[in-house]
């Protein structure tokens, strides 16, 4: 499955050029939670397990990335560091 993702992310940024990364991050735990909320068909048998997995490949693919990444979280409070980055780049 994470070479879907990769594969995707190589094919878009052949087009697009990244200046910078913004990662928005939720514990899977959270993630799981907000699956429940949306109660989306098709979402209902996403195994923790697979988010946990998720997590974990981001995390060692933003370890390998050279551009500059601002981590927030998922918060609406982070809005405005997420505007301090993007004029900063």
């Amino acid at each position: 499955v994470w070479e879907l993702y990769t594969y995707w992310f190589d094919h878009f940024s052949k087009d697009v050029v990244l200046n910078g990364i913004i990662y928005v991050t939720t514990d899977s735990l959270g993630c799981k939670d907000r699956i429940k909320i949306r109660n989306r068909q098709g979402e209902e048998g996403i195994p923790q397990e697979y988010l946990n997995e998720l997590d974990k490949y981001h995390e060692q693919w933003l370890s390998t990335t050279d551009l500059p990444l601002l981590r927030v979280t998922s918060d609406v409070g982070e809005l405005e560091k997420i505007k301090e980055f993007i004029y900063g780049l």
